[in-house]
C-alpha cells in the first residue's frame, strides 16, 4: 500500500518510492505491485522506481470518461 488505508482517494505517499527502487534492485524478476494513490501524476514515477502492476481504484471509478483514465495510465 502507499497510502494510509481506510478509504479510496488518499494521498500517495512518495516515500515508499525508495521502497520500491530497493526491491527492484534486490529482486529484479519480481512482481511488485503498488495499490493507493495510483493515478496519471504518480504512474510514471512507480513504473520508473521498478513497479510494474499499477492497482488504480479511484482514479478509475472517480473520472467521467473511464476508459480515458485507463489510456492516461497506461501512457504515463
Amino acid at each position: 500500500m502507499l497510502v494510509n488505508p481506510g478509504y479510496g482517494g488518499p494521498k500517495f505517499m512518495d516515500s515508499a518510492l525508495k521502497k520500491i527502487k530497493a526491491l527492484r534492485e534486490m529482486k529484479p524478476t519480481l512482481h511488485i505491485s503498488v495499490d493507493g494513490g495510483v493515478s496519471t501524476k504518480s504512474a510514471g514515477d512507480l513504473r520508473r522506481a521498478g513497479a510494474n502492476v499499477l492497482i488504480a481504484g479511484g482514479s478509475i471509478f472517480s473520472a467521467d470518461d473511464k476508459r480515458a483514465a485507463v489510456d492516461e495510465l497506461r501512457s504515463a
